[in-house]
């Protein structure tokens, strides 16, 4: 929502202001932890879930959860809310569908499949040749952020890029849809 204008007259129903924010997001899952804390430590890394869905909630794909392993005093400039925390929604054919600067859209819409059926027993996509290509969307928008630093001062970024490949991150969970 950081990046587009909304045309409030537009808005049917009424906004909040969490509806800008992560805030709602951080209470709910501050609340799970607390509940679920011994469990969610017995889960192997990296956490997997599969989801089935009808197929005008969402398209076929896998959203993943990726964090940084390398540091570097850049992170605040690529505009990650998250950071060092990645999410990014690819389809099965390994288009990008949400990007890494759309953190909001992609929880808002793990928030209405968690209502479904979620199985974290099985696998069936090739997760990892998706995964290849969500670390190349996201070194792809990294790179995009060196070569906007050249416009703005304070110096360029784009020999600093410190993403490189798929070791340069943890796949912390990924959830797989089906429809």
């Amino acid at each position: 929502m950081q990046d587009k204008v909304i045309d409030l007259e537009e808005i049917q129903g009424g906004i909040s202001i969490t509806d800008m924010s992560y805030n709602d997001f951080r209470f709910e899952l501050s609340d799970y932890l607390k509940q679920n804390k011994a469990e969610l430590l017995r889960i192997p890394s990296p956490m997997k879930a599969k989801i089935k869905t009808a197929q005008d909630e969402a398209e076929e794909g896998v959203i993943f959860c990726l964090k940084k392993v390398i540091s570097s005093d850049l992170d605040s400039f690529y505009q990650n809310a998250l950071e060092p925390y990645y999410l990014i929604y690819m389809n099965k054919e390994g288009e990008q569908i949400f990007s890494i600067s759309e953190n909001k859209q992609i929880l808002d819409l793990m928030q209405k499949l968690s209502s479904d059926d979620i199985d974290t027993n099985s696998s069936n996509m090739e997760s990892q040749n998706l995964l290849k290509r969500a670390v190349e969307q996201i070194i792809g928008k990294v790179q995009e952020a060196g070569t906007d630093s050249l416009f703005k001062s304070g110096g360029t970024l784009i020999n600093r890029t410190e993403i490189k490949n798929i070791e340069d991150f943890e796949v912390i969970s990924y959830l797989e849809i089906n429809n």
